[in-house]
């Protein structure tokens, strides 16, 4: 954490801390000074919570894909549909359920690995290695030829993953 802070600015672009910056506006808010807390908004938040709670959609799920930034929920979104994919990839209901488990595992390596690599970016932020990482794709916007490795390994590890998952639990 403390690298983390003192590579970039807790709240900014590229760390947005979603969650300490709604919790410094609460606080502020009720604590006083400033413009105090926007209680029609809360209200809207419970509104929206119970529609959706009423049409089946859960709500803790819609709350985070409005709260995180794209960068986190990519992740998430990914992970999540490879463990829906996972599940519904058997007829046989045990075996639906042993793949929903291992599609549970994956959603949550998906999600605990992009908190990793966003570590290790915050690393090589902080060592000063950007300008030796960073290998211009020519002729093109993209920044780097490391967008298209990442987007490849990105591909070829959920294709492995959903194999694996589906392969191991069809074994037992």
């Amino acid at each position: 954490m403390m690298l983390l802070g003192s590579t970039y600015q807790f709240g900014s672009e590229q760390m947005p801390a979603p969650q300490a910056s709604a919790m410094r506006e609460i606080i502020v808010g009720l604590m006083g000074g400033g413009a105090g807390v926007q209680w029609i908004l809360f209200a809207f938040g419970v509104i929206i919570s119970v529609i959706l709670a009423l049409v089946g959609v859960p709500a803790l799920a819609f709350a985070l894909g409005m709260y995180l930034p794209i960068q986190l929920n990519t992740a998430i979104l990914l992970g999540g549909f490879l463990a829906y994919l996972v599940a519904k990839s058997a007829k046989d209901e045990r075996i639906a359920k042993e793949r929903g488990e291992r599609g549970v595992l994956v959603a949550s390596g998906y999600i605990a690995g992009g908190s990793i690599a966003g570590v290790v970016a915050a690393v090589i932020a902080a060592a000063g290695l950007q300008s030796r990482v960073t290998v211009p794709w020519p002729g093109t916007s993209l920044d780097s030829w490391g967008e298209i490795l990442a987007i490849v390994m990105v591909v070829l590890l959920s294709v492995f993953m959903y194999r694996y998952a589906t392969k191991t639990a069809r074994a037992k």
